[in-house]
């Protein structure tokens, strides 16, 4: 029997008349009421079982998405660790820009860092020269 036979039978069952008998799938069987009640049970222990696998999977699926979402996270603090990388990156490039053409511009750096070179530690009572 189907869900949908089972459940007529069971409102005609239940309203205890014999005229009600005549939509009832289980009317030319004898022991209609037995058959009827088996039938029941039956359809709901496999809906509830069925309900149980759902629940399972509904818990694994919930369990997934809170993984992903970890690593979601995750991949954004790592998405902005990097950006904030690539914008000092991008500030010292320009930095760097900027005072390469100012020393382009007047020389005072370059003449600086000639001067910075030549000088010697020796100066200072060292033996050894300077590197940059």
């Amino acid at each position: 029997m189907t869900r949908d036979e089972i459940v007529t039978a069971l409102r005609c069952c239940g309203n205890c008349d014999v005229n009600e008998c005549k939509p009832c799938p289980l009317r030319a069987n004898a022991e209609c009421q037995i058959r009827l009640t088996h039938t029941a049970a039956d359809l709901i222990e496999n809906q509830q079982r069925h309900i149980e696998a759902l629940m399972k999977a509904n818990d694994s699926l919930k369990d997934a998405i809170a993984r992903r979402d970890k690593q979601i996270e995750d991949m954004n603090q790592s998405m902005a660790q990097l950006a904030k990388a690539v914008a000092v990156k991008e500030e010292q490039s320009e930095l760097h820009a900027m005072k390469n053409e100012l020393c382009q511009y007047c020389g005072k750096y370059k003449r600086w860092r000639a001067v910075r070179g030549q000088l010697s530690v020796t100066s200072f009572g060292l033996s050894a020269r300077r590197k940059d």
